[in-house]
């Protein structure tokens, strides 16, 4: 049995189904679909302006369909839009936020991150009293994209002004040098506390270092991490 589908538009998933159903004349808990094109301008807040969906009727995913189906449910992303699509949401969130328009909003794909900067003073100084700004935007960016079957195909970093960005570069630039530190006195040391982000950062990048090894250490705020020198194998250590 051939899936029999139909395309329709709406400026809203919600309202585009809507529309399929009284075309197809069935509930719409009966309808399945796919998102063939999203876009969002800087003004939509909450959805895109225009978005267009491939519809059918949901018995038509059984039988011989059932491979097809599953290869829908993955969806097919298209990286680029849905990059396009977050940096003009988060623009629209910031203009907001900031109450005026005109927010520099960029971004770039780093291997499996996008890093959404945000170039404003005001919201820096936002920022500088309550960090939690970034992790509140990061959260509105992921929930955006509701039309993906699948999770986003990167992960989201928020930055203001590149001061986050920065931050990363001086940890793994101290996290080696420190490195450097353990093994030339053969003793551990322990880092300024850090964030679960932070402390990753420096696992990682301390990860492939054959001469140390990284520990968690401390609990709640005061957690950080200790760099260890790496048990030298030596033959009286060798088991026998």
């Amino acid at each position: 049995m051939s899936k029999t589908s139909i395309q329709v538009e709406g400026k809203t998933v919600e309202l585009a189904l809507v529309k399929a159903k009284s075309e197809l004349g069935v509930p719409q808990d009966k309808i399945s679909y796919r998102v063939l094109r999203q876009t969002a301008g800087i003004a939509s807040l909450f959805s895109g302006r225009k978005v267009e969906l491939e519809v059918w009727r949901k018995q038509d995913d059984k039988g011989a369909t059932r491979g097809r189906s599953r290869e829908i449910d993955r969806g097919e992303v298209d990286v680029e839009a849905l990059k396009d699509e977050l940096t003009d949401y988060c623009r629209a969130l910031c203009e907001l936020m900031c109450g005026r328009n005109g927010v520099e909003v960029s971004s770039v794909l780093n291997e499996e991150r996008l890093v959404i900067n945000i170039n404003d003073d005001k919201l820096l100084r936002a920022a500088e009293k309550n960090n939690r700004i970034y992790e509140a935007l990061e959260h509105l960016l992921r929930k955006k994209p509701r039309h993906l079957r699948t999770g986003l195909p990167f992960r989201i970093f928020v930055d203001i002004n590149g001061v986050r960005v920065a931050r990363e570069d001086e940890l793994v630039r101290m996290a080696h040098s420190l490195a450097d530190k353990v093994v030339s006195k053969n003793e551990a040391l322990v880092m300024d506390s850090m964030n679960s982000r932070e402390r990753r950062l420096v696992h990682m990048a301390l990860g492939d270092d054959s001469r140390i090894r990284t520990k968690s250490v401390g609990n709640g705020f005061e957690r950080t991490l200790m760099i260890l020198p790496r048990a030298k194998v030596t033959e009286d250590t060798l088991p026998v």
